[in-house]
């Protein structure tokens, strides 16, 4: 089971480094009341308990650039501003795009993603205790490749001048 976890883990490494956003397929064998209740949330907002699920596959999908997306970045880098890669998505993917499309340049190593242009650990982000020192090294080194929870982190939040409210918090809730 551990050998085959480790393949799946590199399978999924490689995927990121070529571009392509990983995609999961597992089942699980529920019962009846499960069934009858699966679109129902339980008290911690799931559908489904996701304990015990059976692995059936992982594969790769890739988003190409959209046309213009390198001369956009190229022209903006003459003009001086500053282009940042911000992802949803794992943040190996994420420069691996920032290279093709040109934010990154191509001395960039994905076998290393130590370079300072890279967000270092976005997880981070998720530690309350080293997050405030994690938000501070952001924002002195500035990476030009980062995660949206960071990104967000960073910059105090998102609040949309129609309502007023978080842009964080009303994309949770939506989903």
């Amino acid at each position: 089971m551990i050998v085959y976890l480790h393949r799946i883990k590199q399978s999924i490494e490689e995927f990121n480094k070529d571009k392509l956003r990983s995609l999961y397929i597992a089942y699980k064998d529920i019962n009846q009341n499960e069934y009858e209740n699966c679109e129902t949330p339980d008290s911690n907002g799931k559908l489904i308990d996701q304990d015990d699920l059976v692995f059936l596959a992982v594969f790769g999908i890739k988003d190409s650039l959209r046309d213009g997306v390198k001369e956009a970045v190229r022209k903006c880098h003459e003009a001086s501003v500053n282009v940042v890669m911000v992802t949803g998505d794992n943040i190996v993917t994420a420069t691996a795009i920032a290279k093709d499309c040109g934010i990154l340049g191509d001395d960039v190593n994905l076998k290393n993603l130590g370079a300072q242009d890279i967000e270092p650990d976005p997880e981070m982000m998720n530690d309350p205790s080293k997050k405030e020192e994690y938000i501070k090294t952001l924002l002195e080194n500035q990476p030009k490749a980062l995660t949206g929870n960071s990104f967000y982190n960073s910059i105090g939040g998102l609040i949309c001048e129609v309502c007023q409210e978080d842009n964080q918090f009303m994309q949770m809730s939506k989903n």
